[in-house]
């Protein structure tokens, strides 16, 4: 993803909370630690993984949080800026092929721990990753 800062492309600038400043405080103390990185993770069954994507799609166009970096986090006074629109952050895995609900399982936690330490890139739109993985047709 591009970082880009022109009028055209940003939707406004807020300066952090006292909380976001201890947030990026220990983010950039502890990089790779994972630390402020939360991921939540759900079973669905019967999903529609398109009709799903374009929730997710309007979720980002509805609430300026999902279109928000923090830019200027070596400076004294780092902002928040929300862009007008993002590339949704979105990957889709397909585990269909493996033969046993055991090593979908394995390697679904494997990708955790890698994407928990791989923290993110706070200048860069958005602050957000989702990841679907396919363990059955409609699972």
């Amino acid at each position: 993803m591009s970082i880009t800062l022109d009028r055209e492309h940003v939707e406004d600038v807020y300066p952090l909370s006292p909380m976001q400043h201890g947030m990026l405080f220990h983010t950039l103390a502890e990089p790779g630690s994972g630390v402020y990185v939360e991921q939540i993770r759900l079973g669905l069954q019967g999903l529609d993984a398109g009709c799903f994507r374009r929730a997710w799609e309007a979720a980002f166009a509805r609430f300026t949080a999902l279109r928000t970096s923090i830019v200027g986090s070596g400076r004294r006074q780092p902002a928040q800026v929300v862009r007008r629109s993002v590339e949704l952050p979105w990957r889709e895995h397909d585990l269909r092929h493996l033969a046993t609900q055991a090593e979908r399982a394995a390697r679904i936690e494997a990708f955790l721990r890698e994407d928990g330490a791989r923290g993110f890139t706070l200048q860069e739109p958005t602050l957000v990753r989702l990841d679907l993985f396919r363990t059955g047709d409609t699972s």
